[in-house]
């Protein structure tokens, strides 16, 4: 029991150990960290720019697909619609005839 107590304890200090290095060279890294939003060069001005223009175009291509389709879209699926509708009634009127013939 004892030697297994000593072995958790030893464990547990070298964990602690590495979580304060760690810590450390966290620490460091912020110091010696630039803040990307204090530089201003071009190179960001275009990121910028080109990230707001996909975003515009995306926005109207959403707007586009949620929208529907064009007028003329609508208008050639409502022609379709009635091609069917029609050959629907023209195939049941003439199944109808072929019944009453029997």
């Amino acid at each position: 029991m004892k030697k297994r107590y000593d072995d958790l304890k030893q464990s547990a200090v070298r964990k602690t150990k590495e979580l304060e290095t760690r810590l450390d060279s966290i620490r460091d890294l912020e110091q010696n960290a630039v803040d990307p939003t204090t530089l201003h060069n071009d190179a960001t001005r275009l990121i910028r720019t080109l990230e707001n223009r996909l975003d515009k175009a995306l926005i109207k291509f959403n707007e586009a697909r949620a929208g529907g389709e064009t007028g003329a879209g609508r208008a050639g699926r409502a022609m379709r619609s009635t091609r069917l509708i029609n050959l629907s009634i023209c195939c049941s009127v003439s199944f109808r005839g072929r019944l009453a013939g029997f």
